[in-house]
Order: C-alpha cells, then sequence, then structure tokens
C-alpha cells in the first residue's frame, strides 16, 4: 500500500505495485497530484487508474486496488477491506485530541528494521525504567514484587500444562547445563517433544545425504 496527495490535497492510497513491471509504486514520486513509477515513468491517479506512460498506450492496464482514506487527530485511517463498507463514522473518537486541556505533538520516524521489532519495543514497558530513566521511565514498571507471579501454559497439540511459576534468577544462577536441559524438557508438552525428536532425526538424516555428494 501506498500513500500520496492527489490534486485535491487529500490523501489517497492505492496497491503499491506497478500494473506495468511490478514495480513499487512507492518508489517514485508524485507531481502533478499523480503518483510516478521511478522505472519507466508509469503515471497512475488516486483511484487506482493508470494515467499515461511514455510511448506505451496504457488503456489494457489493469486497475489498482485503490482504498478509502480519511485524515483526522493528525492520523491516516484506511480501510482495507470492502470498499463499499467502509464508513468513517465508525472511527473512533479521540477525545484528547480535540480537547483543549490536551496537548500532543507527532512526526515521522524511518527506523530500518522489521515492523514486528518495532512492535515489540512498543509494547516492552518493562524497559522504560531503565532506557528512559530520564525521561518517561517509572520504577513501578521495573518491580515485579508489586505484581502477582505470572502463571505460564504451555499450549501442545493433546491439551495444555500449567507450568508453576519460579524465579527468574533459578535458570540465571544454575549452570549445570543437565539440570538446565532437564528443566526445559519437562515444560515440553510430549507430542511436541517428539515432534522435536522427529524433525532433529530427519535433519541428521538429510546432512548425512548431502555430505554424501
Amino acid at each position: 500500500m501506498v500513500f500520496f496527495r492527489g490534486p485535491d490535497s487529500l490523501i489517497a492510497a492505492v496497491e503499491d505495485f506497478c500494473p506495468h513491471r511490478g514495480a513499487p509504486l512507492s518508489l517514485g514520486y508524485v507531481e502533478n497530484g499523480e503518483l510516478v513509477c521511478g522505472y519507466h515513468g508509469l503515471t497512475m491517479g488516486a483511484d487506482g487508474k493508470t494515467a499515461s506512460m511514455p510511448g506505451q498506450r496504457v488503456q489494457s492496464f489493469p486497475c489498482n486496488k485503490s482504498y478509502s482514506t480519511v485524515e483526522r487527530y493528525g492520523f491516516v485511517w484506511v480501510w482495507p477491506g470492502a470498499q463499499d463498507q467502509a464508513n468513517p463514522s465508525l472511527i473512533p473518537t479521540l477525545d484528547w485530541a480535540i480537547s483543549e486541556e490536551w496537548a500532543y505533538g507527532g512526526g515521522l520516524f524511518h527506523i530500518n528494521c522489521d515492523y514486528r521489532l518495532m512492535i515489540d519495543n512498543l509494547m516492552d514497558l518493562m524497559h522504560e525504567t531503565y532506557v528512559h530513566a530520564s525521561s518517561i521511565g517509572q520504577k513501578e514498571n521495573g518491580d515485579s514484587s508489586k505484581g502477582p507471579p505470572m502463571n505460564r501454559f504451555i499450549q501442545g497439540t493433546s491439551g495444555s500444562k500449567h507450568v508453576a511459576p519460579r524465579k527468574l534468577d533459578d535458570h540465571i544462577t544454575d549452570t549445570n547445563p543437565v539440570r538446565i536441559v532437564d528443566d526445559f524438557v519437562d515444560d515440553l508438552d510430549p507430542v511436541n517433544l517428539g515432534s522435536m525428536v522427529l524433525f532433529l532425526v530427519t535433519l541428521a538424516g538429510l546432512l548425512t545425504i548431502l555430505k554424501s555428494f
């Protein structure tokens, strides 16, 4: 999905795919409210239809999927589902964004990493206590003594198994590899353990075959 502003300065969103050679349209640029592919200069409008391309007839080019978008509260809201079901009234009201008693700001940050690492970072509140100690860090986030012990459940193909809570430093101070491995195996579902052993045996067999070539 690629976002750009059309000739009416409204946010548009279309499939990030050039119908000519499949190049990502997000690698192109915007000119006169149209998205220009950076590969062969194909131009596309906010409706996903190809408008023109140098030295090429474009009437037969397939139309890209376009998405309903609304710019509100400083965010771009996009409906990726069936477009006939897009309903701006479903956008939740963010009271803090419109109240004079609140102030907030934002910006755009380009982070060169997998998006899942960003989710992990934003959901990990405990690191704030140490990494952001001089700003948003709170000691309460890093104090596990103020909360109930965490119970763990291991889900397997044969059902769920409850694992009693243990102290984290039990694993840190215990350097005996036999006890650590034995403790880890105890936590595994028997069916999953069997599957793991079968996988390792199969992998060993494949490596043996490859070695013979």
